[in-house]
């Protein structure tokens, strides 16, 4: 049994894939496949999606597949940029935008509050000790870390400042998510757990 990830970008897929399904295994002591997809782009995404997930309900894998979930950045969509409407309405609309668009029952829509990166924010030992204190005492509540400086916009200003060199997410971004203990992202991150709290109750 597993569950197909569709997300917007390659680093997404080479990252995320694997946190999920160790944190899977660590709360069922099950191995469930994860399978993540790169949909290349929100353009792609929001036009292709209800193409990709009817594609794969529909074929030949479709009795193994527990569920879709499409995954992405709020901070990237329109919706982060309404500022007359709380976090919460945004997700909400948006979820409600691409679910009404796919129309299957096993499909679910998730986004990452304001950017998959605030998943790494939640565990600041596994950074480097020149900029573990700060990225601590200000990520406490990592999805707080919002359109104004969101969180990769805020590595890299770390990483600038106190390393001395770029943050990179294809590569500082896919190693930290490979160290990141999913507990400490499960309980900082209200989007993140409600995302793994929908894949636990199907198993």
């Amino acid at each position: 049994m597993r569950f197909i990830l569709i997300v917007e970008g390659d680093t997404e897929k080479r990252s995320i894939e694997g946190l999920i399904r160790k944190h899977l295994a660590e709360k069922t002591g099950q191995n469930i496949g994860v399978t993540a997809i790169n949909i290349n782009g929100y353009g792609n995404f929001f036009r292709d999606l209800p193409q990709k997930v009817k594609k794969y309900l529909a074929g030949p894998d479709k009795e193994e597949i527990l569920a879709i979930v499409g995954q992405m950045d709020l901070y990237k969509t329109p919706y982060a940029r309404d500022v007359n409407r709380s976090i919460r309405e945004r997700i909400l609309q948006g979820t409600q935008l691409f679910e009404d668009s796919v129309k299957q029952d096993r499909f679910r829509m998730f986004f990452a509050v304001h950017e998959y990166e605030a998943w790494l924010l939640s565990d600041a030992d596994k950074f480097d000790p020149a900029i573990r204190n700060r990225i601590a005492s200000h990520a406490r509540n990592p999805e707080d870390v919002n359109t104004d400086e969101p969180p990769s916009k805020y590595l890299k200003r770390m990483y600038s400042e106190y390393l001395h060199r770029e943050y990179k997410k294809t590569v500082d971004g896919k190693v930290l998510m490979g160290k990141i203990d999913p507990k400490k992202v499960y309980e900082k991150c209200p989007n993140y757990r409600a995302m793994i709290d929908f894949f636990v109750s199907l198993i």
